[in-house]
């Protein structure tokens, strides 16, 4: 059946050709709906095959599928706007999914109850596919230099005393953020008030060692974990000038260990995570380290890199120990993970269930993604934007100009408590007097 018809539109109306689908989707040719994305699908070969997937997404009630690029958006709504695209079909599912049947449904982000989807905080939505932090002010928790020293992202473990530590990159003699490359050092900040802080700053953990060792400069973007017998792991970034790669390329991930959160501390010798050979997609350099500590001692690491070849966007992959001090075996080494180029330095932690969840910055959004096994990576809706309009636990609102680097805090029950980032405010100047902010996941 072919008609002209106005395609639904609360912003844009258009006079578009639709066609009754084989299996009772309504098309719309040539039309591009744009916002109310829940996710994408690759390698789909026809608007009918995209609108089979919308059948069968939960929360799935209208889509657009890109001919040329095989690729089907799944939309919660088709009011975002449209407009002509010859190279588009957008269209409503005939019987779209109402109620949840497995917690996959609910991106494992909660539990499936009667069809309906049980949220884990900070997740809500049909599906649970969005969420929502609950921020402090610096006055309030997170880690504020003062004096005016940038910290731009930490991560926090518990000590036996009940103590909160974090390890957060700070850029040494006042820099700003645009020197992380060359002054940044691992700062160690502590909180007796409890895990949101506010933390105070009490020493260096981290700094560059100087010639002839991989973290010659810099210290960077630090991880830490406590391994089963209660040692203190810091994964983090180091970087050298030395040779012709300078510092930009000669990034790699190390580890260092104390038996105390105060040090002293004892590092590795050489990097426990290298580029890979000439033409894979992390041949230029390694950073950025995200571990996950089991029980029985072994470590899922997922990293940062970057080709050398192709210096565009950066890509993430995951590497295996049997232990935090044995050798990393990369398992992605032919592919990185699915994720688009601008999401990047992730967090990650594993639910008492067995659930891998991970946290990405893109841009000013952030990226949620889960995994059974800590290979095999599903993301949910499109990155969702968590700099405009946060929400402070004071009630107040705000808006933020960058938003980075998150890691989760879990605390000894195996929940996740909050989520620590590296952030810019509005009105500050350019890149400068950056801070690591707390973050609750419920109020």
């Amino acid at each position: 059946l072919y008609q002209y018809n106005m395609a639904p539109s609360s912003t844009l109306c258009l006079l578009v050709l639709f066609v009754v689908g084989t299996n009772g989707c309504t098309l719309y040719n040539g039309t591009r709906t744009n916002g109310n994305d829940i996710t994408s699908k690759t390698n789909i070969s026809s608007a009918e095959d995209c609108c089979a997937a919308c059948q069968v997404q939960l929360g799935c009630a209208y889509f657009t599928y890109v001919k040329s690029k095989s690729l089907c958006w799944l939309k919660r709504s088709g009011d975002g706007g449209n407009q002509h695209d010859d190279d588009c079909v957008s269209g409503i599912p005939s019987a779209p999914k109402t109620g949840c049947s497995s917690n996959v449904d609910c991106n494992m982000a909660g539990e499936c109850v009667n069809q309906e989807c049980k949220c884990d905080a900070p997740f809500f939505g049909i599906q649970c596919e969005q969420f929502k932090l609950y921020s402090y002010k610096p006055s309030d928790g997170g880690f504020q230099i003062p004096t005016g020293n940038t910290s731009w992202g930490g991560s926090v473990v518990q000590a036996d005393d009940g103590s909160y530590h974090m390890f957060a990159a700070v850029m040494a003699d006042n820099g700003t953020l645009g020197t992380w490359l060359s002054q940044s050092v691992v700062a160690h900040a502590v909180s007796k008030t409890g895990p949101q802080g506010p933390y105070v700053f009490s020493d260096v953990a981290l700094a560059g060692r100087g010639e002839p060792w991989w973290d010659a400069t810099t210290c960077h973007n630090p991880d830490a974990k406590r391994t089963p017998d209660g040692l203190y792991v810091i994964y983090y970034m180091g970087s050298t000038s030395a040779g012709t790669a300078g510092l930009e390329f000669n990034q790699r991930v190390g580890i260092a260990w104390s038996t105390s959160p105060y040090g002293p501390w004892t590092r590795s010798k050489d990097p426990i995570v290298m580029p890979g050979p000439k033409g894979s997609w992390d041949d230029g350099f390694t950073t950025n380290p995200a571990p996950y500590i089991y029980p029985n001692g072994s470590v899922l690491l997922v990293y940062k890199a970057r080709n050398y070849e192709q210096k565009g966007g950066m890509l993430e992959g995951v590497a295996f120990a049997n232990t935090w001090n044995s050798t990393y075996v990369k398992m992605t080494p032919k592919a990185p993970l699915n994720l688009p180029t601008n999401c990047e330095d992730a967090g990650i932690y594993r639910t008492n269930s067995g659930v891998f969840r991970m946290l990405t910055h893109c841009g000013c959004s952030g990226q949620y993604m889960w995994s059974l096994d800590g290979y095999n990576w599903n993301r949910t809706t499109a990155p969702q934007g968590w700099c405009k309009n946060i929400t402070y636990t004071d009630g107040t609102t705000g808006d933020l100009a960058t938003r980075q680097r998150p890691k989760w805090l879990v605390n000894s029950s195996g929940i996740a408590t909050h989520v620590f980032t590296g952030v810019n405010r509005q009105g500050d100047s350019g890149m400068g007097h950056t801070w690591t902010m707390a973050a609750a996941l419920s109020p």
